[in-house]
C-alpha cells in the first residue's frame, strides 16, 4: 500500500499544508481538490485514513462528503471544519461514530499527526494479526495433509504386511501338505481364506505394488 492517507480539501492552501505536515513525518498522502474523485480514490487505494477538510466547501459538497463518509466503514474518517458542521456530522453518525474523528478549527497539525500515526499503527497491527492467522491456517492445512498422507502410508503398509503374511502362510501350508504336517498351521492359513490353488505369483505381485517395487 503506497497511499496511507487521502486528503480532500477544496482549499488548495489548506490541503497543501495538510499533505506537507504528513510528509514531514513520513506519511504518504494523496491530496484531492475535486470532490468527484474522492469516492473512486478511496475505493482504489483503500487507505486506513481519510481526511475531509470542509473549510470553504459549499453546502452541497459537505452533504456529498457526508454521504461518502457513511459508506466507507473500512477506514477512519477525520473531519476538519467549523463547529456547526462538526456537530451536524455528529448527529448524522449518532450511534455509529467509532470510525469518525471530529477536529474543529483552527487547524492543529500536531493533533492531526498524532491521530494519523495512531490509526496507521493500529492498522498495521491488524494486518500482522491477519497475516499470522493466515499462516496458522496454512500450517494447519499442511499438517492435516501430512497426517492424511501418513494415514494412507500406514494403511498401505498394513495391507502389504497382510499380503506378505498370506504369502508366507500359503507357502508354509503348501510345504506342510507335502510333509503331511498340515493340522497345526491350518488355522493360520484359513484365517486369510487363501485358496490352495491361489496364484502365489499374483500375491507377490500385489505385495510389490504396495511396496512400490514394480
Amino acid at each position: 500500500m503506497s497511499v496511507q492517507v487521502i486528503i480532500y480539501s477544496s482549499d488548495r492552501i489548506r490541503g497543501g499544508i495538510l499533505k506537507e505536515i504528513l510528509r514531514r513525518v513520513k506519511i504518504d498522502a494523496l491530496l484531492l481538490d475535486n470532490i468527484m474523485d474522492v469516492k473512486s480514490a478511496i475505493s482504489s487505494h483503500k487507505p486506513p485514513v481519510v481526511i475531509f477538510d470542509t473549510v470553504n466547501s459549499l453546502k452541497n459538497e459537505v452533504a456529498f462528503l457526508k454521504k461518502i463518509s457513511s459508506s466507507v466503514d473500512e477506514c477512519i474518517v477525520m473531519l476538519l471544519g467549523d463547529v456547526s458542521i462538526i456537530n451536524s456530522w455528529r448527529d448524522h453518525h449518532q450511534g455509529g461514530i467509532r470510525n469518525r474523528i471530529f477536529l474543529p478549527d483552527p487547524l492543529d497539525p500536531e493533533i492531526i499527526i498524532s491521530k494519523s500515526r495512531q490509526i496507521l499503527s493500529d492498522w498495521q497491527q491488524d494486518v500482522l494479526i491477519q497475516e499470522d492467522a493466515g499462516k496458522e491456517e496454512s500450517n494447519k492445512e499442511k499438517t492435516d495433509k501430512e497426517e492424511s498422507l501418513d494415514s494412507v502410508a500406514s494403511s498401505d503398509s498394513a495391507a502389504a504386511d497382510e499380503i506378505a503374511t498370506r504369502i508366507v502362510n500359503h507357502k508354509n501350508h503348501a510345504g506342510d501338505k507335502k510333509s503331511g504336517a498340515v493340522d497345526e498351521k491350518d488355522a493360520a492359513y484359513e484365517k486369510y481364506a487363501v485358496d490352495e490353488n491361489y496364484d502365489i505369483e499374483l500375491l507377490e505381485s500385489e505385495l510389490r505394488q504396495y511396496l512400490k517395487l514394480d
